[in-house]
């Protein structure tokens, strides 16, 4: 588009300049209009990534048994003590050994794999997020209240705290991501 626009530029040589600026208007318009429909398509992918997650989170709250209540019994373990002990590194361990044990108990094998297909997105998620102690708090108190409606079985308080979890976490997410790229412009100014 950029080449078109300098053809158009040079063939309007001498010609008017509210020609040029028009078209220079409507080319900054459309650059919008493209960043704009970016965004919505991306709100509208992570929406669907929300719901499928609450409705796979539902779907295991209904196939619970004794061996993924243990699991996810010992991930809560380990994320509750990667908390006390300000250890990120274990956080994201309990983080994935928790997600894995719920997700293990999607009946719907399509569904859950189309969670699993997230995963790259997660993980970069975690290494940026759970390094904050703040985050691990949150993260801690989303995952106990995913347990507690896992453990009873509740598919729709599952599908509920599931949603308040992403919520918080996305929160958290972004309010990181500001602080960095604040940090990363106070530098760039910086004599």
């Amino acid at each position: 588009m950029a080449n078109n626009r300098i053809a158009v530029l040079v063939a309007l040589e001498g010609s008017d300049d509210g020609l040029k600026r028009a078209l220079t208007s409507a080319q900054q318009s459309l650059g919008e209009l493209a960043a704009n429909a970016k965004t919505a398509g991306e709100k509208a992918a992570a929406g669907m990534a929300e719901v499928k997650a609450g409705m796979s989170a539902a779907n295991a709250a209904r196939h619970m048994n004794a061996a993924a209540v243990a699991e996810l019994t010992a991930a809560m373990h380990q994320a509750r003590a990667a908390v006390a002990a300000n250890d990120a590194h274990l956080m994201i361990v309990a983080n994935i050994a928790f997600r894995n044990a719920w997700l293990s108990r999607v009946a719907n094998r399509s569904l859950a794999d189309t969670i699993a297909r997230f995963v790259d997105h997660v993980q970069t998620i975690r290494l940026s997020t759970l390094r904050d102690p703040v985050a691990r708090s949150v993260v801690v108190e989303g995952l106990e209240g995913i347990f507690a409606a896992l453990v009873k079985g509740d598919a729709n308080q599952t599908r509920v705290r599931m949603a308040a979890f992403l919520a918080a976490a996305e929160r958290v997410f972004f309010s990181i991501r500001k602080a960095e790229l604040d940090t990363m412009s106070a530098v760039k100014v910086a004599p």
